[in-house]
């Protein structure tokens, strides 16, 4: 989700019912958005996946790239953050947006199916994996699954130029895993009335990436 957007929204529409154009969202409401954002994320964990967990059916052009426990982990938890929406619906800015997030080839009227959806988080989550490893040729050893299934999830959210300058990478980069996963933690605020804030669902999602990006290294 995109929250700077959500907040923009919720603001847009305060001035709006409120009839006052610079009317502000006020502390209280803030804090009670960012619980009802949260509310649905807190409630399903992403899976806890080994690597003969689960696997056999999780073939294909993602595990290809990023190996099947990674490409397990993604198709899994990348829909619980995002959440699904199989009917097309113009987002915040207007553009026309299915599944969980995706905006290449959609349209008005567009009604996808769950394997349909699958099918489009799976290209998405191919393009994000191949610049994410571009960037940290690290994460191509055979024995960084889930430290590479949290940052192609990362890059889905925040892009992958923003992953590409962050101390994420660089921790990476540098071979300091541990420091490397507890930098996802810095990615959770966004733009609120002019001021960057922690937001709730970020700072849940953050800590799942990073609960995902530890195993293996405590």
């Amino acid at each position: 989700m995109n929250y700077k957007a959500f907040f923009d929204l919720l603001r847009k529409k305060k001035a709006q019912w409120s009839q006052n154009p610079r009317a502000k969202l006020t502390q209280q409401e803030v804090d009670e958005f960012n619980t009802v954002v949260a509310a649905p994320e807190a409630a399903t964990e992403p899976p806890s996946l080994s690597p003969s967990t689960g696997l056999a059916s999780k073939t294909g052009p993602l595990a290809g790239i990023v190996g099947t426990v990674a490409a397990t982990l993604l198709l899994a938890a990348v829909p619980q953050f995002e959440g699904t929406s199989y009917k097309a619906y113009k987002d915040v800015a207007g553009i026309w947006t299915v599944c969980q997030g995706d905006t290449q080839n959609v349209h008005a009227g567009l009604i996808e199916t769950p394997e349909g959806c699958r099918q489009r988080l799976e290209a998405q989550l191919i393009a994000h994996a191949d610049g994410v490893m571009s960037c940290t040729p690290r994460l191509r050893d055979t024995s960084r699954d889930y430290q590479r299934a949290a940052a192609v999830s990362l890059a889905y959210n925040i892009g992958v130029r923003n992953y590409c300058h962050s101390s994420v990478d660089r921790n990476f980069d540098a071979g300091n895993w541990v420091q490397g996963c507890n930098s996802f933690l810095a990615w959770n605020k966004a733009t609120v009335n002019g001021v960057l804030q922690p937001v709730a669902g970020l700072t849940f999602r953050r800590q799942k990436e990073r609960d995902i990006c530890l195993k293996g290294l405590t």
